[in-house]
């Protein structure tokens, strides 16, 4: 193996895009225990959000998403991804508190049960600058790239370093599938005190996965010759196409095609000879599937994150 209220009356202020914002429950407890006092705290889970998915992505790639209407929330959030057919996880879309903070992802493979607390067991994968709004998906930038063998398990941990929080729902049992789409399945999980600190359990991380199958399409061609190469370009907003030129020897038109995470054309284009390097229009922030055709095959799929 390789590289898913009503608050209690205590208040605290804090300036956050200009607006007072309230602890969770789970701050309280997390500030509770420092203070080495421990009680549970009861409140009424807000009306959750539809949970943001993708289907139908070009090349078998999908999204497979808990849910956008957090009750709770703390620095940080624990959870098991369980692979049912081989795939690569590739990024993870949130759900984080109102703010600009830096975003870090660990892994380590199998169940973070157990290991809320143990920093040696994990394994950090990047860092990066969010700006988000509460209960509405954003784009963690950090390219996973890892491969979970079917009937495995690998535990991922995110959380905020410079303060505000991930948000997560209230669950009802530590460790159960609380949503899958055949490929793989995302069980509840555990809230964490940022590093590793206080913790709490069974909460719902709040997100989507976007992961791919690692075998190939029945339409796709199997080889490792790299056909074309994609860039962000200098605008940070268009793709950069660039096209090999032994492969445009061979072929006297291809088809290039970029979809959203929804499976929708955003952009196609018919190349020639003539055309090696080319730009996309301006797209906005998110993942997104290139491809490059024949009149009947997919000859290669690359992901690009725009953001």
């Amino acid at each position: 193996m390789r590289k898913n209220l009503l608050f209690p009356t205590l208040i605290i202020l804090f300036p956050m895009f200009s607006l007072a914002q309230e602890l969770s429950a789970d701050q309280i407890l997390s500030n509770s225990f420092s203070n080495s006092i421990q009680a549970e705290l009861s409140f009424t889970p807000a009306q959750t959000n539809a949970a943001f998915r993708a289907e139908g992505i070009s090349g078998g790639c999908d999204s497979i998403g808990t849910l956008y209407g957090s009750n709770n929330g703390l620095t940080g959030c624990m959870f098991d991804l369980v692979a049912v057919n081989d795939i690569e996880i590739q990024y993870f879309y949130g759900n984080m508190g109102t703010g600009t903070n830096d975003c870090i992802i660990y892994y380590k493979n199998g169940s973070h049960v157990g290991y809320n607390n143990d920093s040696t067991a994990w394994t950090s994968i990047g860092t990066a600058s969010i700006t988000s709004m509460q209960d509405i998906p954003v784009l963690i930038p950090i390219s996973i790239n890892l491969t979970i063998t079917a009937g495995d398990t690998m535990a991922f941990y995110i959380a905020r370093q410079s303060g505000g929080s991930v948000r997560y729902t209230d669950g009802t049992t530590l460790g159960s599938v609380y949503s899958g789409n055949g490929f793989i399945s995302i069980l509840e999980g555990t809230g964490v005190s940022y590093p590793f600190d206080f913790s709490i359990s069974p909460r719902v991380w709040n997100g989507s996965v976007i992961s791919c199958p690692l075998t190939v399409g029945i339409n796709e061609k199997s080889n490792t010759e790299k056909f074309f190469n994609v860039n962000i370009g200098e605008s940070k907003n268009k793709i950069e196409v660039q096209l090999s030129d032994s492969y445009l020897k061979e072929n006297t038109s291809l088809l290039f095609v970029v979809n959203d995470l929804s499976g929708r054309i955003v952009f196609s284009e018919i190349i020639n000879q003539n055309q090696k390097s080319f730009y996309t229009p301006t797209l906005s922030e998110g993942l997104y599937i290139c491809s490059l055709q024949s009149t009947d095959q997919i000859l290669e799929q690359k992901k690009v994150a725009v953001h």
